[in-house]
């Protein structure tokens, strides 16, 4: 389901950078995250086997984004060469937003899971199907003995989705400038 997964990211986060990297760079991000231990992923499917939303992450980003660069690089070097030959700091940015996350998303010793992409399509949406995946999400990580579920979204002109995570529990825990954005890291706690 990986192509429908990355045409439901595309139209989900039109104006995201790594949307403006191509269908071919998400589809290795989205295949690198799958191969990785201690990884969550759900779809949800339509009567007729679409995938109508989805969730990624991992039971424990340490050394996550690293390991994927090591592990894919030849792959997302070839996806996006025509891009960086453009645009060389399409090329720094990619690296900024991996080492960035690698340092600020989890701060965990290994108790956190993070999630990292959460979409569902705009007929499917305001039915339940987000909450309902971020649950499954929640669920999966406690019975990975993980204390908490962490993600990071744009705190301005967000209100729809800041909202949506503040009613699945989740709350703001830091507020921080990424590469001009400011941006919230929510923490839903799934201690009892």
């Amino acid at each position: 389901h990986i192509r429908e997964v990355v045409n439901l990211h595309i139209v989900r986060f039109q104006n995201f950078f790594l949307t403006s990297l191509g269908n071919d760079f998400l589809n290795v991000l989205y295949a690198a995250i799958l191969e990785q231990p201690g990884r969550i992923a759900y779809v949800a499917l339509d009567q007729n086997n679409r995938v109508i939303g989805f969730v990624v992450g991992v039971d424990n980003s340490s050394g996550l984004y690293l390991r994927i660069i090591r592990q894919h690089f030849l792959e997302f070097f070839r996806v996006s060469f025509l891009q960086i030959l453009r645009r060389p700091s399409v090329l720094l940015h990619v690296l900024a937003v991996l080492l960035h996350k690698k340092d600020t998303t989890m701060q965990n010793n290994g108790n956190t899971s993070l999630l990292m992409s959460l979409a569902v399509s705009e007929q499917s949406s305001s039915r339940g199907l987000g909450k309902a995946l971020v649950s499954r999400f929640a669920d999966n990580a406690k019975e990975r003995n993980c204390g908490s579920v962490v993600l990071t979204t744009d705190a301005l002109n967000n209100d729809g989705v800041n909202a949506f995570y503040e009613k699945c529990g989740f709350h703001v825990s830091v507020q921080q400038m990424v590469h001009g954005r400011l941006m919230n890291t929510f923490v839903l706690s799934l201690k009892n």
